[in-house]
Parts: C-alpha cells; sequence; structure tokens
C-alpha cells in the first residue's frame, strides 16, 4: 500500500497503481477469467479489514477504488464503513454513448452495492492515445454536461487531465468548478458570461473557435474510446490524420480569421 493514504478517518487502502498480481498458489487459485481476475481477492480483502474494524470498534471509514483489474461489484456484501471511488472515462466520453452509458451503468451498481453515492476518478487529459501536441481540447460544454448527469450518482470527482499547455484546460477547469459548486449551474449561461466578460466585443469570433475546436476534439479525433485493462483508452486517429486531414492548412486559416476578426472587434 502506499504511505500516503490516511486522511482523519478516512484510511484508503486501495493497491498501488500496476498492481502486480500475487503468483501464489492461493491468489492463483482465485483468480477470474478476463480483465477484473482480482476482484474477488481485493473487496474480500477489502470487506474483511472493514469488518474487523467494526468488530474492534474502530471508527472510521475504509476507502478503495473500483479500478482495473478489481472495478466490478461484488457478489457478497460490504461493511458500511467502505466507501467506494469508481474510475470512469468522464467527458471526453460524451462523445461515445455506448461508453458513457457502461460508465453510468457501472457507477449506479456501485450505488446499490454501497446503499449512497460513489466518487470519481475521470480522465479528460491529455495522455496517452491523446497526446496531440499544440491541439486545444477546449470541452467546457462536454464537461458540464458529464459532471451535471452523474451528480445524483457522485458525491464529487476527481480528473486527472494532464496537458502540456494550461490555457487548453482553463474553461474546461472553470466550469468544472462551478458544477461542482453547484450541479444546477446553467453552463450555457455561464459561458455566455465568460466570453462577454473576458473578450468583449471580441467574445462572438472567440466563442465560435471554441465551440469549433470542442467539435473537432470530441467527434473528429476521440470519438471512439475503448475500455482496457489499463483503463479507457483512445482508439482514434494518427497524427498524418490529424495534421493533413481534421486540423489541416484550411481550417487553421480559418481560425487565423476568427482571432483577427476577434482582434478588429476590440479594437
Amino acid at each position: 500500500w502506499g504511505r500516503n493514504c490516511q486522511y482523519g478517518k478516512y484510511v484508503d487502502i486501495m493497491p498501488n497503481d500496476a498492481l502486480q498480481y500475487c503468483l501464489c498458489p492461493s491468489c492463483t487459485a482465485a483468480k477470474l477469467p478476463g480483465p477484473n481476475y482480482a476482484n474477488d481477492v481485493i473487496w474480500k480483502a477489502t470487506a474483511g479489514i472493514a469488518q474487523r474494524l467494526i468488530d474492534e470498534g474502530v471508527p472510521g471509514f475504509i476507502t478503495q477504488m473500483s479500478y482495473s483489474p478489481y472495478k466490478d461489484v461484488p457478489s457478497f456484501d460490504l461493511p458500511t464503513n467502505v466507501l467506494v471511488m469508481v474510475a470512469v472515462g468522464g467527458p471526453f466520453s460524451v462523445c461515445d454513448e455506448a461508453s458513457l452509458e457502461k460508465q453510468f451503468a457501472r457507477t449506479k451498481a456501485w450505488v446499490a452495492k454501497t446503499g449512497h453515492k460513489v466518487w470519481h476518478w475521470t480522465y479528460p487529459g491529455k495522455h496517452g492515445e491523446r497526446a496531440f501536441k499544440d491541439v486545444p481540447d477546449i470541452c467546457p460544454r462536454a464537461w458540464g454536461r458529464f459532471y451535471k448527469e452523474m451528480s445524483p450518482y457522485s458525491l464529487g470527482a476527481f480528473a486527472e487531465s494532464e496537458s502540456e499547455r494550461w490555457f487548453y484546460h482553463h474553461l474546461n477547469y472553470y466550469v468544472f468548478g462551478k458544477v461542482l459548486w453547484n450541479v444546477k449551474t446553467d453552463v450555457d449561461a455561464l459561458l455566455e458570461e465568460y466570453y462577454r466578460l473576458m473578450f468583449g466585443k471580441g467574445a462572438d469570433a472567440m466563442r465560435r473557435f471554441d465551440e469549433e475546436m470542442e467539435d473537432i476534439w470530441m467527434n473528429e479525433i476521440i470519438s471512439t474510446q475503448v475500455e482496457t485493462p489499463l483503463g479507457p483508452k483512445n482508439a482514434g486517429i494518427s497524427s498524418f490524420e490529424l495534421w493533413s486531414r481534421v486540423v489541416d492548412v484550411k481550417r487553421i486559416r480559418r481560425f487565423d480569421a476568427l482571432f483577427e476578426e476577434a482582434l478588429r472587434a476590440v479594437g
């Protein structure tokens, strides 16, 4: 276990990332078929520790992540002092309704198992197959939709959102923070206010750029995600396709024209 795992009455007993499964006879015999081969071993250990704390009158909670290779809801009951964090794709899955439906289904199954809301680890970042340098992944509408729709089942969320330029994510984070503070936030109204206050008379041109970039990122660059033992992965396009077909010279020139339009508008 990691050492950075205790916060007051909450103690995390999740194995470290990139779990190396034990190959002793007992653990080998307990392996399940498929990518979630460690499911019963990990959740039985979690349930056993949690129940011992209850039996010995130790207050507090055990936290554990639903994560590969132990992300499925177990068939057996969990003690009431087990709190679960569910790892799901997050906002970038909005472009793939089938993947999104699976994430909601697994979340709801965990809520039903534990009897209360869970919280989430999400992956809306430019890492792995999505690490297309110099391409903005400005997606505030997708971030707003995902976290608002997940809110009936979620206590909150962490967004693992690496990027080579912070500015690509500043609007995503702005919407993220507002929605987590108040899930009834009107994202369209929030964005309208943002563009008006940030860009003045150049607001319309800058909004059009951001909205087109979001459509490009979601529907042309990362439009297909697949679940793997290492989490959700993008099955998208090559760098050659990206720069020769998607963000080609013609499109870049149109973006330049939008920026010039905004500059002229603000004087």
